[in-house]
């Protein structure tokens, strides 16, 4: 019986040993973190702040509590910081103290960033999600036109870039047509001969100079139209000299032979828009010296020289013509200046700071002064220069 009594006595005074010298072994740590701590050490200051912890059953005290959480807090690890926090709270007696006060603050801090980086984590994976199924919309895709690809391969000569939405030009012999990425054709490569294609609109003409008949395709609805034929915008005329690239603004300027003015044209309203009343434009060109005289006829007198004014373009660039309906020039009501057609035929109309015009062949651009400008950016970055196609 004594011995079975000394037995336990001896188990007894091991475990209390063994219980003090676990908590003196943690306080150790504790000392060395909260030393780190005071050096900005954060990372040192974790790694003896995890050892103590091995040796703490509970964490019983405010100030092991508000240690945590401050290292973690300053590591990023916001969870394990929230964490620590709570327990400061439930054993910090003094609700009113600064310390309290101050990781209180903090606490807000945390729960602030814990919801970022959880938004953030959704973003990523919608991020996710949305890249898979485009993939598989493109693997989709690829099956479609690996079946096509024998028939397409001898269809086309030429085919652009898809678009943003799903759409391209292509080339079979002379003739362009439309194509949707799903290997459908919208517009058939039977008719047109030329092409005019910026800004997400195309234009497909049945000749590649002098056309007598326009499709106009907007990408955006995969909507195409035939334009009013040009002996409906002026009786003499029979064909466009020249049809100048459609804008972001869904405009075009048509050049009418046998005309003496250009039309401008709404591709998405699919109306030929209003020629304005020029009376208050004459008056300012004569105001500003732009002009010296104008007549009911819709002449104007530019240096000692007569012309009919062919209309406003926008932003004051005016096309001017000889009663012989040839394009003489345009006045930039900006600086009076006459452009002359050998150094800009057919200008567009203006969008965006800029207008668009032909020179030998070249699509250039320029501003109102009649200063060339960098080519204006295709918002929608598929299709070549123009001229790749027909010049």
């Amino acid at each position: 019986m004594r011995k079975e009594i000394l037995t336990i006595a001896l188990l007894c005074i091991g475990l209390l040993t063994f219980g003090q010298s676990k908590s003196e072994i943690a306080s150790v740590y504790i000392k060395r973190a909260q030393e780190l701590v005071e050096k900005i050490e954060f990372k040192e200051a974790n790694v003896q702040f995890e050892k103590a912890m091995k040796y703490t059953d509970t964490i019983d005290t405010s100030d092991l509590a508000w240690l945590g959480a401050y290292i973690k807090f300053e590591l990023k690890e916001y969870e394990a910081a929230r964490s620590y926090a709570k327990k400061y709270f439930v054993l910090k007696k003094n609700k009113k103290s600064e310390e309290y006060m101050d990781l209180l603050e903090t606490y807000v801090t945390i729960e602030e960033k814990i919801i970022e980086i959880e938004e953030e984590r959704k973003r990523l994976e919608l991020e996710r999600l949305k890249k898979e199924k485009e993939q598989r919309r493109l693997d989709s895709l690829e099956v479609v036109w690996n079946k096509k690809a024998t028939s397409l391969s001898l269809q086309f000569d030429e085919m652009e870039a898809f678009n943003r939405f799903g759409t391209a030009i292509f080339k079979k012999g002379n003739y362009f047509g439309i194509i949707k990425d799903n290997g459908k054709i919208l517009v058939d490569a039977n008719k047109y001969q030329g092409v005019r294609s910026f800004d997400g609109y195309t234009l497909l003409l049945d000749k590649a100079e002098n056309p007598s008949k326009v499709f106009a395709f907007d990408h955006s609805t995969s909507q195409g139209h035939i334009l009013p034929s040009p002996n409906s915008m002026n009786n003499i005329s029979t064909s466009f000299q020249e049809v100048t690239l459609p804008r972001g603004n869904g405009k075009v300027a048509l050049y009418p032979n046998n005309s003496l003015k250009v039309v401008l044209y709404d591709i998405p309203t699919r109306a030929v828009i209003p020629e304005k009343d020029y009376k208050e434009i004459f008056k300012q060109l004569r105001k500003t010296d732009k002009i010296s005289k104008s007549n009911k006829d819709g002449q104007v007198k530019v240096n000692k020289e007569w012309y009919y004014f062919g209309g406003d373009l926008g932003a004051g660039v005016h096309p001017l013509f000889a009663e012989d309906y040839s394009l003489k020039g345009f006045l930039l009501s900006i600086s009076g200046v006459v452009l002359p057609p050998s150094s800009h035929n057919h200008i567009g109309v203006f969008y965006d700071g800029s207008y668009q015009y032909y020179a030998n062949g070249d699509v250039l651009w320029m501003d109102q002064s009649g200063a060339n400008v960098d080519a204006a950016e295709n918002a929608f970055d598929s299709w070549k220069n123009v001229s790749a196609y027909e010049r």
